[in-house]
């Protein structure tokens, strides 16, 4: 392998996009040379020779090298580099429709008895980002807060939560602390696709606590913040049992 290719990194970008290291030295070793044959490809890549056709194979196949025949001899020519950025492009695409289906299976196997601390504000909106991203329409949301503290912590963040989820036709119930940042929600509640009732007066939380199919998130509002995330099915369902008991033993608030 010529030694620029070492120098610039280029051999161990193509191997973080995922070649091989021998594809990546063969591809290289291809598209340095005018019309290599299979010894010249060997010696430019420091592939022994027996392994080089297999790897010539594999890039064929991948669509990044292809024959040549001039006269009597076959030579192997790499195709453009651009075709790289096209390859992975697709694998990307293909990927990103099979992403859906992993992580339905994620969780609903893969962490069924997880619990996970997150500590610092940029960790908490991490969680309360990825609770979103798992929602599917006709999913619920449910919250028991302080709702002045977790707006307090970053309003701009959390109303922008808020505004996101407002669009995911989702049903969302909320069970609120009193304070002039509840009264300000409720007389927003339609705007934001959301339903509101008011914990008794003499409630006094500092936790918000977030259900939905997927997670349970535990909020500490004071102090150094911190979230609690637990993904057990049982405790989920146990915890939106207890919360639609006491939701149905409030009024509905009209703005």
């Amino acid at each position: 392998m010529k030694d620029n290719f070492k120098d610039n990194g280029i051999l161990i970008s193509l191997e973080n996009i995922g070649l091989s290291h021998n594809e990546a030295a063969v591809y290289l070793a291809c598209l340095g040379i005018a019309q290599p044959t299979v010894l010249q490809i060997s010696n430019s890549s420091g592939v022994k020779r027996a392994s080089v056709y297999a790897v010539l194979n594999s890039l064929i196949q991948k669509g990044l090298v292809f024959v040549k025949i001039a006269g009597m001899k076959k030579f192997y020519k790499a195709e453009h580099p651009e075709k790289l950025t096209k390859m992975f492009d697709l694998e990307r695409e293909l990927f990103s429709k099979k992403l859906p289906q992993l992580v339905e299976m994620y969780t609903h196997y893969g962490d069924e008895q997880v619990i996970s601390h997150h500590q610092g504000l940029t960790a908490v909106k991490h969680v309360y980002a990825d609770i979103l991203s798992m929602l599917k329409p006709g999913d619920y949301y449910y919250v028991i807060s302080n709702i002045k503290g977790w707006q307090g912590l970053d309003e701009e963040f959390f109303m922008g939560h808020v505004e996101e989820r407002s669009h995911m036709g989702i049903d969302t119930k909320l069970l609120f602390q009193d304070s002039d940042v509840t009264q300000r929600r409720i007389r927003m509640q339609q705007l934001y696709n959301e339903k509101i009732r008011v914990l008794p007066k003499e409630t006094v939380l500092d936790i918000d606590i977030a259900i939905t199919p997927y997670r349970i998130v535990m909020l500490q509002l004071s102090g150094k913040v911190s979230a609690i995330v637990m993904s057990n099915q049982s405790i989920i369902s146990a915890q939106k049992q207890m919360f639609e008991i006491m939701w149905n033993d409030r009024k509905d608030v009209q703005a």
